[in-house]
């Protein structure tokens, strides 16, 4: 189930992603289920995958403290601070709701076939007046978890009782068995890190005198749960709580992670909840007594940009645990046994983490594992059903965003960290306006749909499409003129449906595939596009259905769920978004199901791999609009059962769920024309749409609000229009010369008139940055901190170049000097090695692209990735262009300009992929202002401003504000004897600069981000005369640029 639900998904994202991103333009479709809101009964898998990621990632001191309280008072729901419990019910139905929910959804006692359909339209209408119970027993419950917020439930008592921690050598596991000893509680400590392991066991032993011992065992196998079962039973009896605390954290891109490391975050993170519970929970049945704890973490709560596959399997985690919830309530085990899931923010248990939150994060709070470990435990006492580090989250993941100008150094981080939890209050009030109208503009969609969009000629990749659900996707989307790639293991009945898909005018082909395993579906997408062109759509239909409990359910079917019901999707987003991407027009979706919402009953283990895919969806949307790629549209489907198999039909007979099914022809359009609205919600029947949202805020609010876990940086597009609707602006000098047809000119005469209402616009603006821009010349911005960091300087052997180097290298920076004059560069080499840092030297003739490119693998095999390009080569000639030779023009213009295509060309991916960089070039007073005796030199050096101001427009465009830009406009500096005789000549002002301090100037402008700086610095106010700054020309491009016009140019690489 893991490697179906959960790991197939990963593959398809990690297969198709990056071609999505290339072309800017795809769509992952995921369909998930209701459990992945609810929880279900018998569907603990699932649910589990998404919830224990996020737990991970959020446990810290306070919260470990705040869970324990929890546990000793029986507490459902544990929040921190407390505050947020009261919050938390605007998101989520707490778990007492969905157990009202799921008496109103399961039906006991049998109909008759021959009166089944009939009763299932009843049972549609029922519905709606179920959902409007709802509401009253809804408020009862806010009420009194407000009493119990003010005052807690006593805690029980857990002593002489069997704790099982996993993960609980170090970090949160270390600190939630101290605090559970210090209760009386037996520890079982299980752990990779077996030496750790007995360290800690000793340390209760000996210090607390507890019983404790140490496990050694790899929690993502079955097998080894399966021995430690035997072995826990035999040294130390029954277990009584069982805390699934391990888990890994890798933060890549689908695309760009490896199959093996998301295999192993899903295995760890995910299938080591369902190894654990399926051990050890029959032995609480018998017994009558038991507690089961989970850790998710911020993740499972809200997607994680560029951490898509942690996200999903933190989902998974939290799906697993609310299905694990409802099957117990259902099966009538609840009251005597708990479970806790536990969602915290980033904990300080491992420097990389805190690395992360210094460098990444917008709020930089940082808990402390002691005080983690202690909230936890208290959970756990109350029988708290949620925890979250801080309390306030579990409202915050959805409401707020904010701002933080400056990064805390990591010895002010835990201070830092109390204030910022003041702050997200603040940011959470700022919220509440654009929720308000984001949930008005929801409403009013749900009742006034938006229009289709155009898929004629577009190519859609649909898995499970040779029958059923997929064949009618497929169907309507033929008759939409799209063409079908039909992908199914049952080879036979995917021709027969690409045959019938033929009949409706479409290219279709079908493709036998195992979309379980990432390697078949990345051999597929050759032949797909040799066949049927690049795909455009990508709907993950497949998917399979057990119903058992999770204790009696074999580990290879959770596995095959796991892997095709969301492994599946992995692989193809990861094979064709790249491609999306590149072609700026995509579209994702997945066939999740109603368990992906709320869990389902004897299903916990398809609840889990469903929760899992929806997670996967929304930890793509949200990762999509962090990278600020709008032209690539998700949508996550949410169906109740539908009649697609006489198995289907018989599980709806029996009982347990409502008697409703659904017709797969009305479904799969229905589903079709969610896709063509571009909606991320679509659910069957529709009613239940609704009560989606009682469970979830939103997407488009999840992205509004996503910025506090995001790096800074993080920019708002919804006010850009669609890239794919291209205007072209023509101003009045354009109009005679670019005539086509009377439509065209038509459409001119309006574009010139909008132009002038955008300029008008823009005056206000641009005085207020005009003031901004004076402001900082004399109050100049802090420096940023480029220790460690590579900077690759072109010129550097002597010289300018040489200042800059040197001027770097004291802020701890590692040099690469880039030089034709190899022995002149060695010698700055060493010189800058004496300065504490690394330095090499590189021989290139940086007018040649190929030598250029030559030097990546070089440089970065010895001193790492570059961070800084700086553009310094150049030559300078001084004659009139009609003496100049043919051949010093060339010269002047490959190496002056050319040289700085080929660098940025070079280095610019590898930038944008580790969301850090700055591109700078020392360009002239002549690309300012034009030189007497020097036109080819002027030129080349506009050239170069040219490049460098479309360069930062380009980056704007597409979003990229992680990348800064400067461009260099010194007047004559004293580098060389024939420039200082071009001074005393006469035909320019006697002002020679002194390289050494040129340099530090340089490099304190390029330490404070300035886009433009000047030498000697009063010529910075002649050059606001001759150009308007940076930052306006960004908002003023806008007279001179259609809004989408970032779209043309991310076509058009190199």
């Amino acid at each position: 189930m893991i490697d179906v639900n959960v790991m197939s998904l990963v593959w398809t994202t990690r297969v198709f992603l990056q071609d999505f991103i290339e072309q800017k333009r795809g769509h992952i479709v995921t369909i998930s289920s209701i459990a992945g809101l609810f929880g279900a009964p018998d569907l603990h898998l699932y649910t589990t995958t998404k919830f224990a990621v996020r737990g991970f990632m959020e446990s810290t001191r306070k919260v470990a403290k705040r869970v324990i309280e929890g546990i000793k008072f029986n507490e459902r729901i544990v929040t921190i601070p407390s505050i947020a419990y009261i919050f938390g019910y605007k998101i989520q139905i707490p778990m007492i709701l969905y157990k009202m929910y799921i008496r109103h959804m399961t039906r006991l006692g049998r109909i008759r076939d021959e009166k089944f359909l009939a009763e299932s339209r009843k049972e549609e209408s029922r519905m709606w007046i179920d959902m409007a119970l709802l509401l009253p027993n809804f408020v009862i419950l806010i009420i009194r978890s407000i009493i119990e917020f003010f005052i807690p439930k006593p805690f029980k008592d857990v002593r002489g009782q069997l704790a099982l921690i996993t993960g609980g050598a170090n970090g949160i596991g270390r600190q939630i068995a101290i605090n559970l000893a210090k209760q009386g509680c037996k520890i079982a400590i299980v752990d990779i890190d077996y030496d750790g392991a007995k360290k800690t066991a000793n340390e209760l032993t000996t210090s607390l005198g507890v019983k404790a011992k140490a496990f050694k065992a790899d929690v993502s196998k079955s097998e080894d749960i399966e021995k430690l079962k035997l072995e826990v039973k035999h040294d130390m009896g029954v277990v009584d709580i069982l805390i699934n605390n391990a888990g890994v954290f890798f933060c890549k891109s689908p695309e760009e992670e490896t199959p093996s490391n998301l295999q192993k975050m899903i295995d760890i993170n995910l299938m080591a909840n369902f190894w654990t519970t399926r051990c050890f929970l029959q032995d609480m049945i018998d017994q009558k007594r038991g507690h089961i704890v989970s850790i998710s973490s911020f993740a499972g709560l809200v997607g994680i940009p560029s951490c898509i596959c942690y996200t999903a399997s933190k989902f998974g985690v939290r799906g697993f645990m609310e299905g694990l919830t409802i099957d117990l309530h259902y099966r009538k085990l609840g009251e005597f046994i708990k479970t806790t899931t536990i969602f915290p923010y980033f904990v300080d248990t491992n420097p990389g983490i805190k690395v992360r939150v210094i460098d990444q994060c917008e709020h930089k709070i940082m808990y402390d594992p002691i005080m983690v470990g202690s909230r936890i435990v208290e959970g756990i006492l109350r029988n708290e059903e949620v925890i979250t580090f801080p309390k306030m989250t579990y409202f915050f993941c959805y409401l707020f965003t904010s701002q933080e100008e400056e990064r805390r150094r990591d010895e002010a981080l835990l201070a830092a960290s109390r204030g910022e939890e003041f702050r997200m209050w603040i940011d959470l009030t700022k919220t509440f306006f654009k929720a308000f109208l984001l949930l008005l503009k929801t409403i009013y969609e749900f009742f006034v749909p938006r229009k289709f969009k155009d898929v004629s000629g577009q190519v859609a990749f649909i898995t499970g499409a040779a029958k059923g659900l997929g064949k009618e996707i497929a169907i309507n989307l033929a008759k939409k003129k799209c063409n079908i790639a039909v992908v199914d293991i049952d080879f036979e009945n995917a021709k027969k449906t690409a045959e019938e898909l033929k009949e409706l005018g479409v290219k279709a082909k079908a493709f036998k595939a195992d979309v379980s395993k990432a390697e078949e579906i990345d051999a597929l997408k050759g032949p797909v596009e040799e066949s049927l062109g690049p795909v455009d759509i990508v709907i993950n239909n497949a998917g399979v259905f057990f119903t058992k409990n999770i204790e009696d359910e074999t580990p290879e079917n959770l596995q095959r769920m796991i892997n095709i019901n969301l492994m599946s999707s992995f692989w193809t987003i990861r094979t064709f978004l790249q491609g999306m991407v590149d072609r700026q027009r995509g579209h994702i979706a997945a066939v999740s199901s109603f368990a992906g919402l709320n869990g389902l009953p004897q299903a916990v283990c398809y609840t889990a791999s469903k929760f899992g895919l929806r997670g996967l969806i929304e930890g793509l949307s949200i990762d999509l609009h962090h990278r600020n790629i709008n032209c690539i549209n998700t949508t996550c489907i949410f169906p109740y059962f539908i009649d697609t198999n006489p198995a289907i039909k018989e599980i709806v007979k029996e009982g347990t769920y409502r008697k409703v099914i659904l017709d797969p022809i009305k479904s799969g359009k229905t589903i079709v024309e969610g896709i063509l609205r571009n909606e991320e919600i679509v659910t069957l029947p529709r009613n239940t749409y609704y009560l989606s949202y009682l469970l979830s805020f939103p997407m488009g609010l999840k992205k509004m609000c996503n910025k506090i876990i995001t790096v800074d940086g993080y920019k708002d597009n919804s006010r850009i229009r669609d890239t794919n609707k291209i205007h072209k602006k023509m101003s009045t000098s354009q109009e005679e010369e670019r005539r086509r047809d009377e439509a065209l000119l038509a459409a001119s005469r309006g574009e010139e008139f909008r132009m002038w209402i955008d300029l008008t616009k823009t005056f206000f603006k641009a005085f207020l940055l005009l003031l901004k821009t004076i402001y900082e010349f004399f109050v100049p911005r802090k420096f940023k901190d480029v220790s460690g960091q590579v900077a690759f300087i072109t010129g550097a052997a002597k010289g300018l170049g040489k200042e800059i180097a040197i001027n770097l290298a004291k802020k701890k920076c590692n040099i690469a000097v880039v030089d034709i004059d190899f022995e002149n560069a060695k010698k700055t080499a060493e010189e800058l090695k004496n300065l504490g840092v690394k330095a090499k030297a590189f021989k290139a003739d940086v007018s040649k692209a190929e030598e250029i490119d030559a030097l990546k693998g070089p440089v970065e095999e010895s001193l790492g990735p570059v961070d800084i390009v700086i553009n310094n080569a150049g030559v300078f000639f001084t004659k009139n262009i009609e003496d100049e030779t043919p051949e010093n023009l060339q010269r002047m213009i490959n190496i002056n300009l050319m040289s700085s295509f080929w660098t940025i060309r070079t280095f610019l991916q590898g930038m944008i992929d580790r969301q850090r960089g700055h591109i700078a070039a020392v360009s002239s007073f002549a690309g300012l202002n034009g030189l007497p005796q020097a036109v080819c030199y002027t030129a080349s050096k506009f050239g170069l401003r040219g490049l460098i101001e479309g360069l930062s427009i380009d980056l704007h465009h597409r979003n990229i504000n992680c990348i800064n830009t400067t461009c260099i406009f010194p007047y004559f500096i004293d580098t060389n004897p024939a420039i200082k005789e071009i001074v005393k000549e006469g035909t320019y002002r006697k002002v020679i600069l002194d390289p050494i301090k040129s340099g530090k100037t340089i490099v304190e402008g390029i330490l404070r981000n300035e886009e433009i700086v000047t030498l000697p610095r009063n010529t910075y106010y002649l050059s606001y005369l001759l150009s308007f700054p940076m930052g306006l020309k960004k908002m003023c491009n806008k007279t001179i640029t259609v809004d989408g016009y970032r779209g043309t140019l991310n076509k058009q690489k190199n």
